[in-house]
């Protein structure tokens, strides 16, 4: 598991390059899963980015490609009943799995250094 708190503020990098930083994160209705990202980009845009299609590993968050960063109106997942949550004091005693299901934090022992989703095609170290 991972802290969702960490998530918060990490840098997104693109082949080595700072494109933005995570502002937000997109929870489904019942706040039990991560849907995705919301990214700031260096430019000043909101962009959404798919649990599914990125990897974690120390504090950095990497997207699988530049076109799963959608410049998309984030607010329209909200009018859908996602949460879309900015407040690290929300997140801090949140945790996430491998398969994007929020849990509580649990012991140190428990969380790992690197996370990439389920199905992402890209496996954890």
């Amino acid at each position: 598991m991972t802290l969702l708190g960490r998530v918060l503020g990490a840098q997104v990098r693109l082949e080595g390059s700072r494109v933005g930083e995570v502002a937000g994160l997109v929870l489904d209705a019942r706040r039990e899963h991560v849907i995705g990202l919301e990214v700031r980009g260096v430019d000043g845009r909101r962009r959404f980015l798919p649990w599914i299609a990125m990897t974690l590993d120390g504090g950095v968050v990497t997207p699988s490609s530049s076109l799963v960063l959608v410049e998309d109106d984030l607010d329209g997942y909200a009018r859908l009943g996602a949460s879309i949550v900015r407040d690290p004091n929300e997140v801090q005693l949140l945790s996430v799995g491998r398969d994007g299901k929020v849990g509580t934090r649990g012991s140190d022992e428990e969380q790992e250094a690197v996370l990439a989703p389920s199905g992402s095609g890209t496996p954890a170290m």
